[in-house]
Formats: structure tokens, sequence, C-alpha cells
């Protein structure tokens, strides 16, 4: 055969290669392109696990209002003076002497005596006026209070500017009675025993 009719012959088989081509390309896209879109259909990923968080109430602390303080109760009490017992009087015969009772810096009542002597068997004596002896006031429940006695002795020229006795002592709200020792600063000086009654007045406290 020659050369002539081999190109020939080729050529008339052309078309069908052609043909034959454009199918196994045709072929191999659609190959190509169902490749690819299985590699891109991956399954969806899984949503990431987030581990519970416990929630946390906050606590709630309370808030009390400030309690006011409440106001310690007091007792009225009626402070009597009962009697006074002479150790010395301060001069060789009798002395009129007034006795001062006060609490808290302030006088509750004052009782004069006449004729106050450290004799044996005459140095006791009780206030000639009971209404003058005694006097009612408030003590707190829970706290004592100073009971001071101040004396003067009555001279020509009257009374000293300071006493010339003093004595101090605690009477609590629950106390029935105390004594109150009262004497001079000067050693052999004059001194006093003041013997004191307390009680509640009608028992009642505020």
């Amino acid at each position: 055969m020659s050369s002539e009719e081999s190109k020939k012959g080729w050529t008339a088989h052309l078309p069908g290669i052609l043909t034959g081509s454009a199918a196994l390309i045709a072929a191999l896209t659609t190959v190509f392109i169902n490749l690819r879109n299985s590699n891109q259909e991956t399954p969806a990923a899984a949503a990431p696990v987030v581990p519970a968080v416990p929630l946390t109430t906050p606590a709630i602390t309370a808030t009390l209002s400030p309690q006011k303080p409440s106001s310690p109760s007091s007792q009225a009490v009626d402070l009597k003076l009962a009697r006074l017992r002479v150790d010395n009087d301060g001069t060789l015969g009798s002395t009129d002497w007034t006795f001062d009772i006060q609490s808290g810096g302030h006088s509750l009542f004052s009782v004069p005596f006449k004729s106050l002597t450290d004799k044996a068997g005459e140095n006791l004596v009780t206030p000639a006026d009971p209404a003058l002896a005694h006097a009612a006031f408030k003590l707190l429940a829970d706290k004592p209070a100073d009971i001071v006695v101040q004396g003067w002795k009555q001279g020509w020229i009257g009374k000293a500017a300071a006493p010339d006795v003093i004595g101090k002592a605690q009477i609590r709200a629950d106390d029935n009675g105390f004594v109150v020792e009262a004497k001079s600063e000067k050693t052999g000086g004059p001194s006093f025993v003041l013997y004191f009654d307390a009680h509640s007045l009608n028992g009642v406290r505020d």
C-alpha cells in the first residue's frame, strides 16, 4: 500500500477516532467531577462538646439593719439615812454637824444634827426630822452608783468651804442598805459612820 493510500485510510477513520476521543474525554471529565464532589461532601464536623459548667449562684448576704442599742433599765430607789454613829465629834464637848449626801455630783439631801458627842452611850443618834433624811433617785440596774457623804462642823463663823469629813460608798439596784465611813484627812480628826437604808419604789423598773 502506498503512502497516499495509507493517508486516505487514516483520514477515513479520523471521524470515528475524534468521536471516540470526545466520548472518552467526556467520561473522564464526569469521573473527575464526581470524585471532586465526593471529596468535598465530607461529613459535617460534629459540634464540639462543651463541658457543662456548673452555675454558681452568688451567695446572698443578708443585710441586717443596725439595731439601736437598748437603753439600760433604771431603778427608782428611796435612799434613807437611818442612823449615825459618832466616833469622834472633833471637840471636847458636843458639836453641831450637817451632812450632805450626794450622787453623781448632785446633792440628794442634807441632814443637820445638833450637839453630837462621841461619849459612849450617847454617840448613836437618828435624824431629828426623818423627812429631811431621805430622797428618791434613779439608779441604773446594771451599774453601781457612788454615794458621797460630806460633813461640816458648825462653828462660830459658820461652816468652812471644804468639808471637815468625807466618805464614799457604792450602791447597787438590789442593795437594801450600806454603810459610809466619813472621816477627816487629819490624823485623830472627826470620824463618823452613817448607816443607810435603800428600797425600790413600788418595785418598778423602767
